[in-house]
């Protein structure tokens, strides 16, 4: 079927915290374990694309207990076994989605969504960010806040 690459505006680290043949694999099932917690699971970032260096950042400074997954296809994701996803994102967790998009979809997955459900604002990548909200310190105090 029809492809669409999305590409952000602005410059995004590379992520490497995951062997790049780990990336490829968890990029065909749609979502993956970017970063896995260290400590007793207490929190679910999900993010995909320029998000989720926010996610990374947020998750750094709130500890060991977050993990992150990278979901940049939810229809992939969702082809996967019921085991897969349940390993990925596990069910009682506390689960927020980061998406400069529309934020609706994402409740599927998650308890709260930091979202862009604007369109239009004209502006440089990283100020049309923080006027919504797009930041690892929002992300942080939106989970701080649930």
């Amino acid at each position: 079927g029809p492809t669409a690459l999305i590409l952000p505006r602005q410059n995004v680290p590379d992520v490497d915290s995951v062997p790049a043949s780990e990336r490829r694999q968890g990029v065909l099932k749609g979502g993956y374990v970017l970063k896995k917690e260290t400590e007793d699971l207490s929190t679910v970032i999900i993010a995909t694309g320029s998000e989720v260096q926010h996610a990374l950042k947020a998750a750094e400074e709130l500890g060991g207990g977050v993990r992150v997954v990278s979901m940049p296809c939810m229809e992939r994701f969702e082809r996967q076994s019921d085991e897969y996803k349940a390993e990925v994102l596990p069910k009682g967790v506390k689960t927020i989605a980061m998406e400069a998009g529309v934020s609706g979809l994402w409740y599927k997955y998650a308890d709260k969504v930091v979202g862009v459900d604007k369109f239009g604002m004209s502006a440089p990548g990283d100020t049309v960010m923080e006027k919504y909200g797009m930041t690892a310190a929002n992300l942080v105090e939106e989970i701080k806040s649930m």
